[in-house]
């Protein structure tokens, strides 16, 4: 007899962190017992991705390891997530689930296990709620109708389906009644929260997602919201004067910019100028006192010229953001830019994003300085091994104290 235990590897994006951690609770409140990945376990879940080369390579790597693991104790492994829904055949998996059935992937792994084993009931767990005791993550939404040039992901996750913000409100107030602090509300594309939304009346007045921040402060009594990603078409003036109200909504917006070169920006297909995209960040900075700022880069794309690489460096720097995460660009099969002329080296796409990332390390170093002196508030959450604890601020610069307790909220200053 096989005990109900199950390990989960989770990979990408917060998306698919939520997706993971929602299905180990429903698995959870069926006897099913979490392990380590590292562990012996009944059932190895990856939740894959593949926004890039990369995390397909590495979604490959980890089936492959827990496909090994697995045949050592009768194991059966599982693989679901966006890469496992575009690459269907070749994967190292006893049951593959797309993201369509991801609301039944409970059902399947039971329906699988139930086939293959005999397994011992385990005691129910007294946990059912987010794990981590200071931070969760809440999606209200998911797929994406934008199909920039580069992205796999419309493909992967499908349209647009807002979750009914009823339940959203309620998946909140659990967080609430579990001592989280701070939820990040998360989606594939938030931007188009409303969208895909049956409801029998209608839930806002306004902007649907504002509309939604204002009741998750207003209902559920939590002390920090933060918005994972937006796209620069949500920041109007309409949107940023409602939530610079909520005092709950933290003053970090990461606002994607993929490149600084409008050239660029039209053979990705992102529905927006440089120009747009600063009155957007002086939009935000005439609403919040010096917000955090932080943006996605894509370098390399098909065709970019050392100008346009520069018009996207010089960009960046005028707009004076506190943070950047770069990437090379990776070609998708299926996607319009993987057969794009003008593909660039590796050697070049490698030495232009050390200098993209040499910026951003420059700019991050300046944001902070500019917060030298200050009072943050900051949410600790990790104990360090010297007695330390580390959290984030609201505009989420890393503070280390060197005493407290995870799980408060402190003023100090920076």
């Amino acid at each position: 007899m096989i005990k109900k235990t199950v390990a989960f590897h989770t990979l990408g994006c917060k998306v698919n962190e939520y997706e993971s951690e929602k299905l180990s609770k429903e698995l959870e409140a069926r006897g099913w017992i979490p392990v380590s990945f590292s562990d012996d376990a009944a059932v190895y879940v990856v939740n894959t991705c593949s926004v890039t080369k990369i995390a397909d390579h590495k979604s490959r790597q980890i089936l492959n390891r827990a496909a090994s693991q697995s045949k050592k104790n009768g194991a059966v492994t599982v693989a679901m997530g966006c890469y496992a829904s575009i690459e269907k055949s070749g994967l190292t998996a006893d049951l593959i689930i797309d993201n369509k059935d991801r609301d039944r992937a409970a059902d399947l792994i039971e329906e699988l296990f139930e086939k293959e084993s005999a397994f011992e009931d385990a005691p129910a767990p007294s946990f059912t709620r987010p794990r981590q005791r200071t931070r969760a993550f809440i999606k209200i939404e998911d797929g994406c109708d934008s199909f920039c040039s580069y992205c796999i992901i419309p493909y992967a996750r499908g349209p647009v389906r807002s979750i009914s913000p009823d339940e959203i409100i309620r998946e909140a107030k659990e967080c609430a009644l579990a001592g989280i602090k701070e939820i990040v509300i998360t989606g594939i594309n938030v931007n188009r929260y409303g969208a895909g939304l049956i409801t029998e009346r209608p839930a806002f007045t306004g902007e649907p997602l504002a509309g939604l921040l204002s009741r998750i402060a207003e209902e559920t009594g939590i002390g920090r919201i933060r918005l994972s990603s937006v796209e620069p078409g949500l920041i109007n003036k309409d949107f940023v004067s409602r939530i610079a109200e909520i005092k709950s909504v933290c003053p970090h917006f990461h606002m994607a910019l993929q490149s600084g070169s409008g050239s660029v920006l039209k053979r990705m297909n992102r529905r927006y100028t440089p120009e747009e995209y600063m009155k957007s960040v002086e939009l935000l900075r005439r609403y919040y006192d010096d917000p955090a700022l932080t943006t996605d880069v894509i370098v390399g794309f098909p065709g970019e010229t050392a100008e346009e690489h520069r018009e996207s460096m010089d960009f960046i720097r005028a707009a004076d953001l506190s943070k950047l995460n770069v990437f090379r660009f990776s070609g998708r099969p299926g996607t319009p830019a993987f057969s794009m002329k003008g593909q660039i080296r590796n050697a070049v796409k490698e030495e232009r994003a050390h200098e993209m990332l040499a910026l951003g390390e420059e700019l991050r170093a300046s944001y902070e300085q500019r917060h030298r002196g200050r009072v943050l508030e900051v949410l600790l959450e990790e104990a360090e091994e010297n007695g330390a604890v580390s959290g984030y601020s609201k505009e989420y610069i890393r503070v280390t104290l060197p005493a407290g307790t995870p799980g408060e909220i402190v003023q100090t200053t920076f």
